[in-house]
């Protein structure tokens, strides 16, 4: 639990990073393109809100063995959040990939590049959240 409440703020971070790159790009855009960047933002919000839950540290150990079902309950209920999230940041992949796709010109075609590459990451950052609490990665 406490590795994977490490792992989720891990997580939280590079998504925060994400999502703030995308509200920048936006600022600087008109049209599709703005409403895109917009729905990366938004989507990157609503995942750090949902894992925002379970990014505290477990209890101390003795507390946390009488409290056992109650934890256990709380991890799988955060590997849950987390496969939620997961999916959420592949459609946001999604959204990225098919702005790149578009040809944007410079610089816009690097900070897209380079948005990728942080939603890489945060999915990296999610998958080893969910695997350092016992779950298993589709």
């Amino acid at each position: 639990m406490k590795s994977g409440a490490y792992q989720i703020s891990g997580a939280m971070d590079a998504i925060e990073q994400a999502r703030k790159t995308a509200k920048d790009m936006a600022e600087r855009e008109t049209g599709n393109t703005k409403k895109a960047l917009l729905a990366i933002a938004k989507n990157l919000d609503g995942a750090g809100v949902a894992l925002s839950e379970y990014s505290n540290d477990p209890p101390p150990f003795a507390e946390f063995k009488t409290e056992f079902a109650a934890q256990d309950d709380r991890r799988l209920k955060a590997i849950d959040a987390c496969g939620d999230v997961l999916d959420n940041l592949n459609d946001t992949q999604d959204i990225v990939a098919a702005l790149l796709k578009s040809n944007p010109p410079e610089p816009e075609k690097t900070q897209l590049d380079n948005a990728s590459s942080d939603l890489d990451g945060c999915i990296g950052a999610v998958e080893d959240s969910i695997k350092a609490m016992g779950g298993k990665v589709d």
